[in-house]
């Protein structure tokens, strides 16, 4: 089936969402075991275009402080970035707990490191 769509639509045209395999980080889960951002970006980046991984929103976000979220954005992006292929996403929604304060500043810290 796939086959028939990138016929229709050429692949700059194309989003292709697959499920894990042995081969590909998806998705990008920065807190898990062997997902470190630059880790990832090495191993695939000439392959894939990561989507995600802008923030820790397990343990960062949520639980971190404001300056904290800036850092874990800033060092994340400077991880992902080069070379091109990066979406910006904090993977999942964001949940209840989260202070509105974190959003705000994974926001604009997005906005100021994320400019390529």
């Amino acid at each position: 089936m796939l086959s028939g769509v990138t016929k229709a639509n050429p692949p700059e045209d194309l989003c292709h969402h697959t499920l894990p395999a042995p081969t590909s980080p998806d998705p990008v889960q920065i807190s898990a075991k062997d997902m470190e951002p630059a880790r990832l970006k090495a191993e695939f980046g000439e392959r894939v275009a990561f989507w995600g991984g802008g923030v820790d929103s397990q343990h960062v976000l949520p639980r971190g402080t404001p300056a904290e979220v800036r850092e874990n954005v800033r060092q994340n992006l400077a991880a992902f970035k080069p070379g091109g292929g990066y979406v910006f996403n904090n993977v999942h929604n964001i949940q209840a707990d989260v202070p509105p304060e974190n959003i705000l500043a994974m926001y604009d810290a997005a906005w100021e490191f994320g400019e390529y």
